[in-house]
């Protein structure tokens, strides 16, 4: 039978005409072979504008340990998070760094942004350049722990595949001055 699937009966092109099956089948009898099987729609993944802050001071940038529960759990990354509504990725930004680590940045220029398909969401991933303001110093609101890493030393960490490929994709961006 699967044979007969796989060459005579094939669910674009059946072949009615050639088929040993056809005096006993039903589709057959119907003229419906072509219609089916009956496929169900696929259905209408998410797609998530998200952005992170590449937070840069002395030659390094600003890691936080994601906690080990939820989305991600336990993987290294930049502080960031979604772009809502009509809020610029800078303003995102901005607001994600406050959530996570307590302080205002100063948002500069931007990545080139990479999308990355999850099982039940896609996204479009978009770093930021970003430097502290003067005197503040980030706390682990809502990572485990904080690392400032040399460029070279990030892809060292476990890291989410999503910044995997910004990191690969972008590296001239993450050699910032």
């Amino acid at each position: 039978l699967m044979e007969l699937g796989a060459t005579i009966c094939g669910p674009r092109t059946p072949n009615c005409v050639v088929c040993p099956l056809a005096e006993f089948c039903w589709a057959c009898a119907r003229d419906l072979a072509v219609k089916l099987p009956c496929r169900s729609r696929r259905r209408q993944v998410p797609h998530r504008r998200m952005v992170v802050a590449a937070i840069y001071r002395q030659g390094k940038f600003l890691l936080g340990k994601r906690p080990p529960q939820g989305l991600l759990g336990g993987l290294w990354d930049f502080p960031g998070g979604q772009v809502y509504g009509r809020e610029t990725g800078a303003e995102a930004v901005r607001r994600e760094v406050r959530r996570e680590l307590g302080v205002a940045v100063r948002v500069g220029g931007s990545s080139r942004p990479v999308r990355h398909a999850y099982t039940h969401f896609t996204q479009t991933l978009t770093a930021y350049a970003c430097r502290l303001r003067p005197g503040s110093k980030p706390g682990p609101l809502f990572h485990t722990a904080l690392h400032w890493l040399a460029p070279g030393k990030i892809s060292a960490y476990p890291l989410p595949a999503a910044t995997r490929k910004l990191l690969r994709l972008n590296s001239a961006f993450f050699r910032l001055p």
